[in-house]
C-alpha cells in the first residue's frame, strides 16, 4: 500500500532515516532523524513532504506547542528549513503514518483492501496550495493518500488540515525558540519539576 501511495506522488526522490545535525552555537548541537523525506527538485526549489512512521496512535494536535509538547512534526520542518540539505526547500506537508493497527473495523461498503488503505492514510498537515498538494498527491481532490484531504466547490474541505506557508514558517520559529530555550536551561542546570496538566491530565508524567 505504501508503494502504491508512492505511485500517486510526483515527488520522485526519497531520503530514508535521514539524520540532520544542526549547530545551535559553537558548543550545542541538535540532531533529528526523519523516517522518510519525499521530494522533487524543480525551478531552483525543492518541494518536500515529510513522513514519520508510528506503531502507536499518533497525535496531530499542535495546540500545546508553546509548552514544548507534541513538537515532532514541526521539528522535522525546522530541521529541513534550517539545514543545507536541500536547495530552497518548500514544505508541502508533514505527516504521521500509523503502520500497525490492532484491528480494522468492518464496513459493509468497503472491501478489506480498501479498509487497509484507509488505515494507512497519512495524518498531518498540508500546505493550503492545491497546486503544491497535487504535486505530492495526484489523488488530492478525494485523496487516497492523506486522511480527510478533499476538495469541495469552495476549496479544501472543512475537515482537511491545511496551513499557509506563513503558518509553517511561524511553527519553525516557535521550534527554534523552544530549542534555544532548552539549551539555555540545560546550561544553567535548571531541571525544575514542572509537569504540565492539560484537560485534567498530567501529560508531563505520562511515561514516568
Amino acid at each position: 500500500i505504501i508503494l502504491k501511495q508512492h505511485d500517486y506522488s510526483g515527488l520522485n526522490k526519497l531520503k530514508l532515516e535521514q539524520a540532520i545535525n544542526l549547530e545551535i552555537n559553537p558548543h550545542n548541537y541538535f540532531k533529528g532523524i526523519i523516517d522518510k523525506i519525499m521530494y522533487k527538485e524543480k525551478d531552483n526549489y525543492t518541494y518536500i513532504s515529510l513522513i514519520d512512521y508510528k506503531t502507536g496512535t499518533p497525535k496531530t494536535d499542535m495546540s500545546n506547542l508553546e509548552y514544548g509538547i507534541d513538537m515532532q512534526l514541526p521539528i522535522y520542518a525546522y530541521l529541513i528549513k534550517k539545514s543545507n540539505l536541500f536547495l530552497n526547500p518548500k514544505i508541502i506537508g508533514f505527516y504521521f503514518q500509523q503502520i500497525l493497527h490492532e484491528k480494522t473495523n468492518y464496513d459493509m461498503k468497503k472491501d478489506n483492501e480498501s479498509l487497509k488503505e484507509d488505515k494507512l492514510k497519512l495524518m498531518g498537515y498540508s500546505i493550503d496550495d492545491d497546486y503544491l498538494v497535487s504535486m505530492f498527491d495526484s489523488t488530492y481532490e478525494n485523496s487516497k493518500m492523506i486522511k480527510s484531504m478533499k476538495i469541495t466547490s469552495k476549496g479544501f474541505s472543512h475537515y482537511t488540515k491545511v496551513l499557509s506557508e506563513e503558518a509553517i514558517d511561524n511553527l519553525v520559529k516557535i521550534v527554534d525558540l523552544k530549542i534555544k530555550e532548552a539549551f539555555r536551561e540545560i546550561s544553567k542546570g535548571n531541571f525544575c519539576i514542572d509537569p504540565k496538566v492539560i484537560a485534567n491530565e498530567n501529560i508531563g508524567c505520562r511515561f514516568c
